[in-house]
């Protein structure tokens, strides 16, 4: 549990998910407190413990909705460890019933909220899950990819790179799994364990309408995943002992594997990620970028950034959207002048000319627009610099006076 909990606590995926602010996450927490609720509960049979794992299950609908994938693993282990065989075991689970519907019976008086959880679910999107299975491969194609999705992410997104485990994390998983599969004949929690994880793997990787396993719940599989790894190198750590004696520094190889591990996640995380999603440092992430950059040199004035673009654009969106989130306190200026024709209108060139000032130009005018229009920047004291991506690539250019020239790079 404690090698498990580490592979869990150190996972990339979890470290670049959670920065986008999605509230996805929310169903992993269900999940947990679903898990922790079932075991008190098997553990002790105590009438509290059904009833709170009866809450933990009624949370589930308040949450992210792939937090409904969750509901079916505790009532899996209920029915192997408490079946309702006996008039004890049949009223824990009456009472887990009871305090789950405690907890929901209000919704089933608002059609509009079931609408609205289902959507993303496999219940709500049951027409193309069904034409996803009947098309060639389909549902087979999904079920592959979530399960190699340890090993190999065909679709990256939201800042997962590569995999959703470490390499070397994926190759314990691959030996703990196979020695759990080993066990399945003779012992029942290895059997309840691929159950489970197998339950998980349709519900979460293929009965969706996605066309691949979506990154925004695969995260679901991550505790399973863990867990394989631990049993993994439980494993192998038996075998050395087998081997080469009780003499062999096992405590020094475990935690090298561990550092190797977190290192690795640390490496897909603040690396490669960044590398791989090249396509979210796009115009306006950078801009903030800028705008964070000029704040953190503690300046008495911050710039006015002064967005040049044609009327089909605006950055009005940037300021009253991202502003309130970033720049609670004192978000820059930002005003936008747009332009008809190749001419800075008259009324805005004291505005541009302020050394204060630091121009973009819509980065996808028209180029003969773009070219007219920073010659006006030159004739107005304005130079170019250029505003890359991590990997160097030039996004945009940045137009300033001189004064705020380390904002670009």
């Amino acid at each position: 549990a404690l090698l498990a909990s580490i592979v869990l606590a150190s996972s990339h995926y979890l470290m670049t998910f959670a920065k986008i602010g999605y509230n996805n996450l929310q169903a992993l927490f269900a999940m947990s407190l679903a898990l922790w609720a079932t075991t008190w509960a098997l553990n002790t049979k105590r009438q509290l413990a059904f009833a709170v794992l009866g809450l933990a299950v009624g949370l589930c609908f308040y949450v992210y909705p792939a937090a409904l994938y969750v509901i079916p693993i505790p009532g899996l282990l209920l029915l192997v460890y408490a079946p309702p065989r006996s008039r004890r075991a049949a009223s824990g689970w009456v009472i887990v019933l009871v305090s789950a519907l405690l907890c929901i019976f209000h919704l089933f008086l608002q059609p509009d909220y079931w609408q609205s959880k289902l959507v993303g679910t496999f219940l709500g999107s049951l027409d193309s899950a069904q034409g996803a299975a009947t098309a060639p491969g389909g549902f087979a194609s999904q079920l592959v990819y979530a399960f190699w999705s340890f090993v190999y992410a065909i679709q990256e997104s939201h800042f997962v790179a590569a995999s959703h485990l470490d390499p070397l994390s994926a190759a314990l998983v691959i030996v703990g799994l196979a020695y759990l599969l080993k066990l399945v004949p003779r012992t029942r929690p290895a059997r309840v364990l691929i159950l489970t994880f197998a339950v998980l793997l349709v519900l979460v990787g293929a009965s969706h309408g996605a066309r691949l396993p979506p990154t925004t719940r695969m995260f679901l599989l991550l505790p399973w995943l863990a867990l394989f790894a631990a049993v993994g190198l439980t494993w192998i750590q038996g075998q050395i002992r087998g081997l080469l004696g009780k003499g062999w520094p096992m405590a020094t190889f475990t935690l090298v594997i561990l550092a190797a591990v977190i290192g690795l996640n640390l490496y897909q995380a603040y690396s490669l990620s960044p590398l791989r999603m090249e396509r979210y440092q796009n115009e306006v992430t950078l801009y903030l970028r800028m705008a964070m950059q000029a704040q953190e040199q503690q300046s008495d004035t911050l710039p006015t950034f002064v967005f040049i673009t044609d009327p089909t654009w605006s950055p009005q969106g940037i300021s009253d959207n991202l502003h309130p989130v970033y720049f609670p306190t004192s978000p820059p200026q930002l005003v936008s002048v747009i332009v008809t024709d190749t001419n800075i209108p008259d009324a805005a060139r004291p505005l541009i000319s302020d050394p204060n000032s630091v121009v973009v130009i819509k980065p996808w005018l028209e180029e003969g627009w773009k070219a007219a229009l920073e010659a006006s920047l030159k004739s107005l004291g304005k130079g170019p610099c250029d505003i890359r991506t991590l990997t160097g690539r030039v996004r945009f250019q940045l137009w300033h006076s001189g004064g705020w020239g380390a904002l670009c790079g």
